[in-house]
């Protein structure tokens, strides 16, 4: 930064943005992670995290752990970790099981030897 916008010449020093504001950018910016109790699979707080970090902020994992154990399905402490709700998971897997069943069927493309489709 240059001499004449150090200190008191920055029209930013001193000020702050409100907190509304930088919630809204730590949203749109952060990665949304869902963590359900294990017992009831309720969501903790009632609310997703707004980050990696702050989940690990609040909860007994760290950052490293915390992204190996996203989206395993497999509780850790007590608490599974999604990035998607449970509500989207499961729209996800009805569309998958969907389009499993329409490959297995004989309306969609084959794969012939020569490598060629066909409908």
């Amino acid at each position: 930064m240059s001499e004449s916008k150090l200190g008191k010449k920055n029209y930013y020093f001193g000020k702050k943005l409100h907190s509304s504001i930088l919630f809204a950018a730590q949203k749109s910016k952060g990665k949304l992670i869902y963590v359900y109790s294990e017992k009831d699979k309720s969501l903790v707080n009632n609310l997703p995290f707004i980050s990696i970090r702050d989940t690990a902020k609040y909860l007994p994992i760290c950052t490293g752990t915390l992204i190996r154990k996203l989206d395993t399905g497999i509780p850790f402490k007590g608490y599974y970790y999604y990035s998607l709700s449970l509500k989207k998971r499961i729209k996800c897997y009805k569309w998958l099981k969907i389009i499993l069943i329409l490959l297995k069927s004989r309306w969609c493309f084959k794969i012939i030897s020569k490598g060629n489709y066909y409908t």
